[in-house]
């Protein structure tokens, strides 16, 4: 596949660095500059089709993204950008809802690699590449267009700023040179090589890098250089897309209707019913979040019914589990827990009581569901989940049912 790699310059004034690779290949087979409101055009004959990209990847530049391991539960991809946005609150400088958050693929390491960009951001690197005609598959930031291997760090500078990628993982961050021996820390600790890609790498290891001379190795810093590493990372899958949930790429269907116009009007037509269905879904989505929240704050109220205040329920509710966890309830901690996951994920159910003996170890929990049938559904998943059930009374309330279950979890 032949690719178009962008390096995105970190001022808007400043020109951007390009290269196309050919199909299956690491060599560049052309590069060059984009100028500030300039486009990224061709003469007629100048670039064939086998050389024309398939795809275009653009390196941005890491300042603005927050990178995190944290360990997430097994969801959808919505719901685990959703639990990331909620497990980075703490993290982060502005409110959640302003943010973008991308996920790593799966893999077999323990946590889940998550970067985390402002919405503004986002936007201003999409604009930039529309003004240059370019519109990106995939979207990495410079910290993680390197690749380094266990044990190894690569330090990047570049435009008066240093990127730091620390071993293969999602360990990686970008910041000024100024700041770098204190964000280090216990970093490099672990590190026994170090890969300095920089045009000024003697002031860095006369400075916060001064300490790993012995194994620091030099490389020189080109653009032509930038762009196969760039290349070989995002080959390698070393890398995450920011172009993800909102900002996922769409296909130009206008594109492929110059040849094929019947096509592209019922692709059209399929693309508006599509961009309905959107809207229709959003808006279901959003009174969905506004009952969960009223749902969830209605069960804080039950079970702490000693909190007068409610303002952030998720946040108190946390608070609360952290001190019970201190006092060691584990076992309500865990019980609780499980329960929240189980009964969320059935539609119009919710606990209205949940009591915890720590002497005898179980917990007794009144629930409101919409059906008889649901009762067996979560009977069943908190057994799947390791727990025990001891089923007590189902009454009638009106539309609904409540039940008593007893869970014990071992």
């Amino acid at each position: 596949m032949t690719v178009l790699i962008v390096i995105l310059a970190e001022s808007p004034d400043a020109p951007s660095v390009w290269g196309i690779f050919g199909k299956d290949s690491a060599a560049i087979v052309r590069s060059g500059i984009i100028e500030p409101g300039r486009k990224l055009e061709f003469a007629e004959g100048e670039a064939p089709a086998a050389t024309w990209p398939a795809e275009t990847w653009v390196v941005v530049s890491g300042a603005s993204v927050l990178a995190r391991t944290v360990a997430l539960p097994a969801q959808t991809e919505v719901q685990l950008r959703k639990a990331a946005a909620f497990m980075l609150e703490d993290d982060l400088a502005v409110d959640s809802a302003e943010m973008h958050f991308a996920l790593a693929p799966e893999s077999a390491n323990e946590g889940r690699a998550i970067l985390a960009v402002s919405r503004d951001t986002m936007r201003s690197w999409l604009a930039r590449l529309e003004s240059m005609a370019l519109k990106a598959d995939i979207l990495v930031p410079d910290f993680l267009a390197v690749t380094a291997a266990p044990h190894e760090a690569v330090v990047l500078g570049r435009a008066g700023m240093v990127s730091v990628r620390l071993g293969p993982g999602a360990a990686a961050f970008t910041i000024e040179p100024t700041v770098l021996d204190w964000v280090l820390g216990d970093s490099f600790k672990n590190i026994r090589s170090l890969r300095l890609i920089t045009g000024d790498a003697e002031a860095l290891l006369r400075g916060p890098l001064k300490a790993y001379r012995g194994i620091a190795k030099l490389e020189s810093l080109s653009d032509p250089g930038l762009l196969q590493m760039a290349h070989a990372a995002v080959r390698g899958g070393a890398h995450i897309n920011l172009l993800q949930g909102d900002y996922a790429p769409r296909r130009d269907w206008a594109a492929v209707g110059r040849d094929w116009r019947r096509t592209a009007i019922l692709v059209g037509a399929t693309a508006v019913l599509a961009l309905t269905y959107l809207v229709v879904d959003s808006m279901r989505l959003h009174r969905q979040a506004e009952f969960a929240t009223a749902r969830t704050e209605a069960v804080f109220r039950r079970v702490f019914p000693d909190v007068k205040r409610v303002v952030n329920p998720r946040a108190q509710i946390r608070a609360h589990l952290q001190e019970l966890k201190a006092r060691g309830s584990t076992g309500f901690l865990q019980t609780s827990t499980m329960l929240f996951a189980v009964v969320s994920e059935t539609d119009g159910s919710e606990i209205q009581v949940l009591r915890f003996d720590a002497k005898g170890g179980e917990t007794s929990v009144t629930m409101s569901l919409p059906s008889y049938d649901v009762i067996e559904r979560i009977n069943t998943a908190i057994r799947k989940n390791g727990g025990t059930v001891q089923e007590g009374g189902a009454r009638q309330d009106g539309d609904r049912i409540v039940t008593d279950i007893v869970v014990r979890v071992p």
